[in-house]
């Protein structure tokens, strides 16, 4: 049953690479790659160290320096900064208050049309890496 949603997702992700104008064939090629190492082949958002226990999970994120804001989606967004940016791409604004970021993080970055904004963008802009896709 796992396999069969993990194809779909497969299949949901590549259709929605091959449409996304903004990307060059190997700009697809590569986020594709990224999403599978990142989400350990499930090719849908997740939460950072998902394939762990629970009490691990927590163990582990609560160790990081940049926890609350620990990775979540389909290239694991980290950082405070970048769930600004994250928060911007979705909404068209930046956020209000921590208040409505902390929401933002907790539920509406895992959405799979905003998480693959996210990715997008981070990836083109070079959130992640500080280096673009554009280069």
């Amino acid at each position: 049953m796992a396999e069969l949603i993990y194809r779909t997702n497969f299949e949901r992700l590549t259709g929605d690479l091959l449409r996304d104008e903004r990307l060059t064939l190997h700009q697809r090629a590569y986020i594709l790659a990224s999403v599978k190492h990142e989400t350990k082949n499930k090719y849908e958002p997740v939460v950072e160290a998902f394939y762990v226990s629970p009490k691990a999970q927590e163990r582990y994120l609560k160790s990081k320096p940049y926890y609350p804001w620990y990775g979540r989606g389909f290239i694991q967004l980290t950082h405070l900064e970048n769930y600004e940016k994250g928060f911007e791409v979705v909404h068209g604004r930046p956020p209000r208050s921590r208040f409505e970021l902390t929401l933002f993080r907790d539920s509406e970055c895992m959405e799979w049309d905003n998480s693959y904004e996210i990715m997008i963008d981070g990836m083109l802009d070079g959130w992640f890496t500080g280096l673009s896709l554009r280069q």
